[in-house]
């Protein structure tokens, strides 16, 4: 829909959607929270009419128990502690949807900071759901619809390149020598 409009969408629209999301999730952790046992049951009767869910409804179960137990476990922690977990969130989240608004800017495009934030949630969707390693291919050619009637060729590619270095192919440079690291002394231990 927008690489056929060729304009970034209405902030407007973008809120309200925004504001809809937020307020229905609010609500149902509301509903969650005051009547959770019997949502369950309920969830679980609709769910029985599945067959892949009957074959693994006491895995699902335990998994929701575990969750429910992590849950649990953040609630019995102080303020403090929940700060901290919220800012390390934010520190590893914030830097990378930043980056890309960094990069246009240096390319000297300007584009929305809200479009730039669904245009990320996109790409990130798009790496996960490709059956490519990293997304290959897929996350390239959905930059390009996404950025390509906004920017010149050279700055998409630009962009693209530096988008991808700081959010995928960095953390492999990274983590290669760690992971070697753990694994001799696996091997070791």
């Amino acid at each position: 829909m927008v690489s056929a409009s060729r304009h970034v969408p209405n902030l407007s629209a973008f809120v309200t959607l925004l504001i809809t999301v937020l307020s229905t999730f609010i609500i149902a952790i509301l509903a969650w929270h005051i009547e959770h046992r019997r949502l369950l049951l309920w969830i679980d009767y609709l769910l029985r009419q599945v067959r892949w869910y009957r074959r693994h409804r006491f895995s699902v179960a335990r998994s929701v128990h575990r969750f429910a137990q992590a849950a649990g476990l953040i609630k019995t922690m102080n303020w403090r502690h929940r700060w901290l977990i919220f800012g390390s969130t934010a520190g590893y989240w914030l830097p990378r949807y930043l980056i890309l608004w960094i990069l246009m800017a240096y390319a000297g495009v300007i584009v929305s900071v809200p479009y730039l934030i669904v245009s990320q949630t996109l790409l990130n969707l798009t790496v996960q759901l490709s059956i490519l390693p990293g997304g290959a291919g897929t996350v390239g050619a959905a930059y390009a619809l996404l950025f390509g009637s906004t920017m010149a060729r050279g700055d998409v590619g630009f962009s693209l390149l530096g988008w991808r270095f700081f959010t995928y192919y960095w953390y492999l440079l990274v983590g290669a020598p760690w992971f070697f690291l753990e694994l001799k002394s696996g091997f070791q231990g």
